[in-house]
């Protein structure tokens, strides 16, 4: 079972969301939850 990491990103601009999560999700292991 592959673990799980939850993170809170408080940003005002939404690209610097999208950014972040087209980042973290190129991360095979652990696997991130925005």
């Amino acid at each position: 079972m592959s673990e799980v990491i939850k993170i809170l990103l408080v940003e005002d601009d939404e690209d610097d969301y999208f950014l972040t999560s087209d980042y973290l999700a190129q991360c095979e292991s652990p696997t991130f939850e925005l």
